[in-house]
């Protein structure tokens, strides 16, 4: 089988997982619903579970597909910006600035205000930016490199961990609801919020998708990408701000989901190869299904345990670092390039 026979099944396949969990994913939950009235319900011909599937299982089902492929593109392309395949999105000190926003918007504002979503999103989108602007002057004070970027990413994280750590001691009175999102939630998640969120994360995803073949020149060295026309160091920054930019957003609408970011560029790149244009649209469809799947166990989960739902940032994690561990094994030698 040719490399271009390999990508398209291997798309192909992906993709029917990923509208068989879509699917799945409208019918599982307390309230049980058919594969018909599903669809009936999708095609507008009304049923009786139109105000659950809609009104609550659709925006929580977008949810986990935007935040999926968001943080599996964000690990395929922070993976290669650093060339380590140890990497994930949040190196970058993105999630730790994100939780400290929202830390502080709790202990700031009314509590009838600081768990309006809306603030939730748009605090931890701005404090995950902010916080990667941190990062990447520090970065370019120390000399711009890859290596630079990890190492700036790693202090601005560790500082702001313990930022957090002392904003959660202060608002221990307001604290339940940000440990829920600190877990990973697509709970609270609404179609409103979908409307401007899914919207953002498509312009994210397909800017990363543009400037594939440059990256595959970034994987070559830095000499070669001047001998191919690119700017090697304004291409780590762009690339630096599609991950800032897709992780920061997957963070504001679900808190930290743990692995899909570290996991996810492995498996694309073992299905297809380190090429850039073809394992980008898969890591975006493998992120969305892992994390699609991942939630539907929490729904189950939540049906046989008497304290409600396991956050889904515990299923992934609990899937994902298992996982992670056998690809080290199993692979041993295997690099991101």
């Amino acid at each position: 089988m040719t490399r271009d026979h390999s990508y398209f099944l291997s798309l192909l396949l992906t993709t029917l997982l990923l509208a068989v969990l879509v699917l799945a994913s409208l019918s599982i939950g307390p309230s049980s619903y058919g594969l018909g009235e599903v669809i009936r319900v999708l095609l507008g011909a009304g049923g009786t579970g139109r105000e659950v599937i809609v009104g609550i299982r659709l925006p929580r089902t977008l949810a986990a597909v935007t935040v999926g492929a968001s943080l599996g593109v964000g690990g395929l392309i922070v993976q290669s910006l650093t060339r380590n395949p140890l990497a994930d999105p949040y190196l970058l000190g993105i999630s730790s600035g994100a939780l400290v926003a929202t830390g502080l918007l709790i202990l700031i504002v009314p509590l009838e205000m600081s768990f309006s979503r809306v603030l939730f999103v748009a605090s931890g989108f701005t404090g995950g930016i902010l916080a990667f602007a941190l990062t990447l002057i520090i970065a370019e004070a120390a000399g711009g490199s890859a290596s630079a970027l990890i190492l700036a990413g790693i202090a601005v994280s560790s500082f702001l961990s313990g930022l957090t750590l002392a904003l959660s001691l202060l608002i221990q009175a307001k604290l339940g609801g940000f440990i829920v999102w600190l877990a990973g939630s697509l709970e609270p998640i609404t179609m409103h919020d979908l409307e401007i969120l899914i919207p953002l994360a498509l312009i994210g995803l397909a800017a990363s998708y543009m400037i594939s073949d440059r990256l595959d020149l970034m994987l070559m060295g830095d000499e070669i990408s001047v001998h191919g026309g690119v700017d090697p160091h304004m291409l780590r920054r762009l690339a630096s701000l599609m991950v800032a930019f897709l992780t920061a957003l997957a963070v504001s609408m679900s808190g930290i989901i743990g692995f899909i970011g570290l996991v996810v560029p492995h498996i694309s790149r073992m299905l297809v190869g380190p090429l850039h244009r073809r394992s980008i649209p898969l890591s975006a469809i493998i992120g969305a299904s892992i994390l699609l799947g991942a939630d539907i166990v929490s729904r189950m989960l939540g049906e046989v345990i008497i304290y409600g739902e396991l956050p889904v940032g515990a299923i992934t994690s609990m899937i994902g670092a298992p996982f992670f561990l056998y690809l080290l094994v199993a692979r041993r030698g295997y690099h991101a390039a």
